[in-house]
């Protein structure tokens, strides 16, 4: 089977988004974000409460931080998206709008084409297939991945029962959305 495609920005930056979300460490981080501002409005106003009896202190303080638990998630969600844009525009520029392809086979390896560029990769080197809604990603075990839009595969199942022949997991993540 011989899948061609062309990534595109969009392509990019689900995969970038996609293991974002999936890292514990920026989960960790973008919870520790969350929280520590509102806290630190909260010390504020009972600063201002305890030092000088202000009671308007620590309503506004109280009212800043329940704002900021209610606007965080959307600047985050954008905050990141923005940030892996501008990487892949730096980074990434030259892999994209080129026609590349993924050709399986029944030996032990894949054979990738990108850029222009042919190689091969032992099927031992790849992790597992994501499926998202719009796109497989081929994860390798050493890191990165095979992205490859769902539009230029004719044949999802089969795509899928060949990997799987491969004896590579499978991961269905389709109702996976960026937040």
């Amino acid at each position: 089977m011989k899948i061609e495609y062309t990534l595109t920005e969009e392509d990019f930056l689900e995969y970038q988004l996609y293991i974002t979300s999936q890292s514990k460490s920026i989960q960790k981080k973008r919870l520790i974000a969350k929280f520590t501002v509102p806290l630190m409005y909260i010390f504020i106003g009972i600063f201002f409460y305890f030092y000088n009896n202000n009671q308007n202190a620590i309503l506004i303080c109280i009212f800043l931080a329940a704002l900021w638990l209610l606007i965080y998630p959307l600047y985050s969600k954008y905050r990141y998206k923005r940030f892996y844009l501008n990487h892949i525009k730096k980074k990434y520029t030259d892999k994209l709008d080129h026609v590349d392809a993924l050709k399986l086979g029944n030996n032990n390896y894949f054979y990738v084409k990108e850029q222009g560029k042919e190689g091969k990769v032992k099927t031992t080197d790849a992790d597992k297939l994501i499926e998202l809604k719009d796109h497989f990603f081929l994860q390798m075990k050493k890191g990165g991945a095979i992205i490859i839009p769902k539009t230029y595969v004719l044949n999802g199942e089969a795509f899928k029962q060949q990997i799987a022949n491969l004896n590579i997991a499978y991961l269905n993540d389709t109702d996976w959305k960026w937040n």
